[in-house]
């Protein structure tokens, strides 16, 4: 199983077929393509939200259920040059993070 600072096992296997990988949010983006996905200091932040309500005495079974508010685009332009494919100009103003 993979540990928080581990390179997804999907990324380089994708690398040896030739084919695009996508990980789920930019802190595995190292290799792959392109990610989409919740911000992760977003989702902790409502996370302490919650904590200190049930801290303050509301009850847990009280508290909504939350999604996340804010998502994150990245692209991988190294990636994608790799592979031989060009990401069109029109998405290039689009992502959060471009990495080089």
């Amino acid at each position: 199983m993979a540990g928080p600072g581990d390179r997804p096992p999907l990324v380089p296997r994708g690398h040896c077929c030739g084919a695009p990988c996508c990980p789920p949010g930019p802190r595995e983006l190292d290799g792959g393509l392109v990610s989409y996905g919740p911000d992760v200091v977003t989702m902790y932040a409502q996370a302490g939200a919650i904590a200190i309500k049930i801290l303050k005495g509301t009850p847990p079974k009280e508290i909504p259920i939350e999604r996340p508010t804010r998502f994150t685009l990245s692209f991988n332009l190294k990636t994608a040059k790799a592979l031989g494919l060009s990401i069109p100009p029109s998405l290039l103003g689009r992502p959060d993070e471009i990495i080089q």
